[in-house]
């Protein structure tokens, strides 16, 4: 890819262990190379390990910006948002 933007979205959707490690190598080795990569992902685990920022994007809206020392806040406040809107849903699955 001798492209100095590439876009990549979704990218580890469907991807085994082997192949997702195998992606995140290819990601950090263009971005040594000053690459820009833009990539979408649902899959927040991957990410600390391959981003400079996160945006967290909302139904269509940026919601917040995270940098590197951002991630695991980040994380907490998705997680903790997630449980409080299926809280109730959770409890009725378990009774």
């Amino acid at each position: 890819m001798n492209k100095n933007i590439n876009i990549f979205d979704e990218p580890f959707n469907g991807l085994d262990v082997e192949s997702t490690q195998i992606l995140k190598l290819i990601i950090t080795k263009m971005k040594k190379s000053e690459k820009t990569i833009i990539l979408t992902s649902h899959i927040i685990e991957v990410l600390p390990d391959i981003c400079d920022y996160i945006f967290h994007i909302d139904n269509g809206e940026i919601k917040n910006k995270y940098s590197i020392s951002d991630f695991d806040k980040m994380k907490q406040q998705i997680y903790l948002t997630i449980e409080n809107n299926v809280n109730d849903l959770i409890n009725k699955a378990i009774q």
